[in-house]
């Protein structure tokens, strides 16, 4: 059996340049945790002040004794619901970025593309040996592919 090897392409050159920030006393991750949590306070607020005010109330879809008689949670319950959804949020997001450790570069999708493109290569080598432990012989299926056109119907 004679050994095969396989010509790559090029694959794309790149060069990671820091991002500068927004923020210059924050970096632009931290600045993605806080930013959802500092948008809702002020937009809920707005809601519960229409809410008390009783703005647009010809607009509700029920009227208050409906929604006074169905919800029985409380103002401090839903503030620590808030609260406990808004740390396990932030909470992963710092996990994540950890994990990952995905930084803020300039010429980080030529590196993807890159790194993608060399895990691909790998794994179409390791193809045929897998086949193979499974009893298929693929080097003979190529051979024949690459003789006889696939004829469509």
């Amino acid at each position: 059996m004679a050994n095969t090897t396989y010509e790559f392409q090029l694959l794309p050159s790149y060069t990671l340049k820091p991002v500068p920030q927004l923020v210059p006393w924050l970096s632009d991750f931290h600045l993605s945790l806080l930013l959802p949590v500092m948008a809702y306070w002020p937009v809920s607020f707005i809601f519960w002040y229409i809410d008390k005010k009783d703005y647009w109330s010809q607009y509700r879809i029920h009227t208050p004794e409906e929604f006074k008689q169905r919800n029985r949670v409380t103002v401090g319950e839903v503030l620590r619901s808030i609260l406990l959804q808004q740390t396990v949020q932030t909470a992963l997001g710092l996990c994540l970025r950890y994990l990952t450790a995905a930084g803020d570069f300039h010429g980080r999708e030529d590196y993807d593309t890159a790194i993608w493109a060399g895990r691909v290569h790998r794994a179409r080598d390791a193809v045929p040996g897998i086949l193979a432990l499974l009893g298929v012989d693929a080097r003979h299926w190529r051979s024949i592919s690459r003789h006889t056109p696939l004829q469509c119907r």
